[in-house]
C-alpha cells in the first residue's frame, strides 16, 4: 500500500505550488497539462494564472491571461506550449515557445476556415518541433481534424486530417511521431452510431484515409492517449462495456492495429502513457476502487507489474517510477508506493 511522506515536499512540485498558492484556499493549484514523456514540463493553473515550470520543478514563465493549454513538449532545454484563446470571433490557436523565463508566441497555421480552433496536440521529432494537429469547425459537434507541419520558422498550409463528419464531430486528439518518421494522429469520433477510436498515418506524402484502431462496436469509445514504441505505437482508450467503463488497448504494426483487447477493470478510466525508468507505463484512473494505477508495458503492450494509490479523481498525479517503486505526486503531498 502506498506510505503518505511527511518529508519536505517533492522536489517537482514544491516551488511551483509554494508560490502560486494564493491567499484564499478555496482554488487549489492544478496541473492543467503536461509531457508526461520528454523531461516533465508542464503547465499549473491558479485562479485564472498558468505558469509553466520546467524540468527543474522551479517555475519557468507565466503564459497570458486567457489562454487554455492543451499539449506540453519539452524540447532540450526549451519547452512548447500549444492551446486556445478566445477571440471576438470564435476560439484561435495559441502557440509559444520558452527558454527561462522569456516566452515567444509563435506565428499561427494560415488558411483558417472555421469560426473555432480547439485542442492542439504537439508532435516533436527529437529536439525539434514537427507539427501541430487540431479540431476546428464553425460550431461545436462539427470539427474537422487538421494538421501542419513546422518549417522550423512557421507552420506550412494545414492539410485535412479528417474531414467534419456527416453527423456528430471528432474529440479528444493524441499525436506522436512514430520511429521510422510517421505520424500518427488518433482521436474519438463518432460513426452514425456510437463513439469509435480513429487514426491516421502521415507522412511526406500525405495522410492515410482514417483507420479504425479497434474492430467496430456499439458502444462508446472515450478518450484515446498514444505512445511510439520502436516498432509501431500504442492506443489505450476507455470502452464502455455495456455496464462501465474500462481501459482498452491496441498496438500499431505498421500500418494496421492488432490486439485490441481491455486491460484495466471495469471502472477503469483515463488513460495515459508515462515515461519512467522502470519503461513506459500506463496511468489509469480505477473509479470502483478510487485508486490511481500505474501499470508496466512491454514494447508489445503487454502488462506487467502494477502500484496503486489512494486519491481523489481530480488528483491526478505526477509520477516518478523504477524498478523499487513508485513517487507519486500530488500537489503538496507525495506517497511511496511498491510494485504489487
Amino acid at each position: 500500500m502506498p506510505v503518505l511522506v511527511s518529508r519536505p515536499l517533492p522536489p517537482l512540485l514544491v516551488l511551483t505550488l509554494g508560490l502560486l498558492a494564493s491567499a484564499s484556499a478555496e482554488a487549489a493549484p492544478r496541473i492543467e497539462a503536461r509531457d508526461a514523456g520528454r523531461g516533465g514540463v508542464f503547465v499549473v493553473v491558479d485562479e485564472g494564472a498558468r505558469t509553466v515550470v520546467g524540468r527543474s520543478g522551479a517555475p519557468s514563465a507565466t503564459l497570458p491571461r486567457g489562454v487554455a493549454i492543451s499539449s506540453v513538449a519539452q524540447l532540450g532545454e526549451d519547452w512548447l506550449v500549444a492551446g486556445t484563446r478566445r477571440m471576438p470571433a470564435g476560439r484561435e490557436l495559441y502557440f509559444a515557445r520558452g527558454a527561462g523565463g522569456a516566452v515567444r508566441e509563435l506565428p499561427l497555421p494560415a488558411g483558417r476556415s472555421g469560426r473555432l480552433r480547439h485542442d492542439p496536440a504537439l508532435v516533436v521529432d527529437g529536439a525539434r518541433l514537427a507539427g501541430a494537429a487540431w479540431l476546428e469547425g464553425d460550431r461545436e459537434g462539427a470539427f474537422a481534424v487538421l494538421w501542419a507541419e513546422w518549417d522550423g520558422e512557421a507552420f506550412l498550409a494545414p492539410a485535412t486530417v479528417s474531414p467534419v463528419p456527416p453527423t456528430g464531430t471528432q474529440l479528444a486528439l493524441a499525436a506522436t511521431q512514430l520511429a521510422d518518421g510517421r505520424r500518427l494522429v488518433v482521436w474519438a469520433g463518432y460513426d452514425g452510431e456510437d463513439d469509435e477510436i480513429w487514426a491516421a498515418l502521415g507522412d511526406a506524402t500525405g495522410w492515410s484515409r482514417p483507420l479504425r484502431v479497434a474492430p467496430d462496436n456499439r458502444v462508446p469509445d472515450i478518450t484515446p492517449a498514444v505512445v511510439a514504441t520502436p516498432g509501431g505505437a500504442l492506443v489505450a482508450w476507455s470502452r464502455f462495456d455495456g455496464e462501465e467503463y474500462r481501459v482498452a488497448m491496441a498496438r500499431l504494426e505498421g500500418s494496421r492495429f492488432l490486439a485490441a483487447r481491455d486491460l484495466g477493470p471495469p471502472g477503469s478510466l483515463f488513460p495515459s502513457f508515462e515515461a519512467t525508468a522502470a519503461g513506459t507505463a500506463l496511468l489509469s484512473r480505477d473509479a470502483r476502487r478510487g485508486e490511481w494505477e500505474l501499470t508496466t508495458l512491454s514494447a508489445d503492450g503487454r502488462p506487467g507489474r502494477r502500484a496503486r494509490l489512494v486519491a481523489g479523481a481530480d488528483d491526478r498525479p505526477l509520477v516518478r517510477a523504477d524498478g523499487s517503486g513508485v513517487v507519486w505526486e500530488l500537489g503538496e503531498r507525495s506517497a511511496i508506493s511498491s510494485w504489487d
